[in-house]
């Protein structure tokens, strides 16, 4: 309990002496968990500049992030471009079996 009260003074006390201790406690309650937030965006702003990576690293990431993209890229156009060749061959040689 705050400010020193025990469960026996606590019991013996009117009950509207009883709601004001519960609100005072609940008030210290509320204020110690902001006190806690706000100490917890402290401690995740540190680690974040902590873990800040130099030019250099980010630059080398970025670069191999996007290598990978160029070459999906270019697998997937390669793989058009050889269907755009290919099924005009094999549909003209479908049609002169036919025919």
């Amino acid at each position: 309990m705050p400010n020193g009260i025990t469960e026996k003074t606590f019991t013996s006390m009117p009950a509207e002496d009883k709601l004001n201790v519960l609100y005072d406690q609940q008030v210290d309650i509320l204020i110690k968990i902001k006190e806690l937030r706000d100490q917890d965006i402290k401690d995740l702003k540190e680690s974040d500049s902590n873990t800040n990576l130099t030019y250099e690293q980010q630059k080398e990431i970025c670069d191999a992030r996007f290598k990978r993209l160029e070459i999906s890229w270019a697998k997937l156009g390669g793989g058009v471009l050889i269907l755009a060749v290919i099924v005009p061959i094999i549909s003209t040689a479908v049609i002169h079996a036919i025919f």
